[in-house]
């Protein structure tokens, strides 16, 4: 069998499932007011040599673009890179995905944005769980009922109590404790 005999029986198969992410992503950019596209970068028999080319624009007087580490700043590449990951959800059946760090170098718009992505995309029924990470988060975001919320508080800052208190790392448990304490002592 030829090889292109056996290109013609998978990649129209290949063609339309980048079609379809490609148009998820698209949307996605455009709900953020920026552009993009998915394309298969073909290279006929070479194929060490096809690739999965992702094209944005974040600027009206651009051109689609695709993208780099030349071209686009750090919080662009990560903005398109969660994009990209969050279009491929519904086609990639996992348990569980992990982000770590994805909004560091994005400006607090383009962090509200994905987040609201995030929340949109990891919140829908036939969606695995989504963990993010980060050492910071803006304030009034969008949470879904959906949505845990975990905070790990760690290292020297943290109090160390003589004689030590149970539960010390349940945050809202020492708020609760903190709280009591004060409002005994003032009365």
């Amino acid at each position: 069998m030829s090889p292109h005999t056996k290109q013609a029986k998978w990649k129209p198969a290949l063609d339309e499932l980048v079609s379809q992410v490609s148009r998820k992503f698209s949307a996605a950019f455009d709900r953020i007011r920026r552009a993009g596209e998915i394309h298969v970068r073909d290279a006929g028999d070479d194929y060490a040599n096809w690739a999965i080319d992702i094209l944005v624009k974040f600027r009206e007087t651009e051109k689609l673009q695709i993208l780099d580490a030349h071209r686009q700043s750090g919080g662009e590449r990560s903005l398109s890179t969660i994009m990209y990951l969050l279009s491929l959800t519904e086609y990639a059946r996992v348990p569980f995905s992990l982000v770590d760090e994805i909004n560091q170098g994005m400006d607090a718009s383009a962090e509200r944005d994905v987040h609201n992505q995030l929340v949109e995309v990891t919140c829908n029924t036939d969606c695995g769980q989504y963990f993010l990470i980060t050492p910071k988060l803006l304030t009034g975001l969008h949470y879904h009922e959906k949505m845990k919320v975990l905070c790990v508080n760690n290292g020297d800052w943290m109090m160390h109590p003589d004689p030590p208190v149970p539960n010390a790392g349940n945050l809202m448990r020492l708020v609760e404790n903190y709280v009591n304490r004060e409002v005994a002592a003032s009365a």
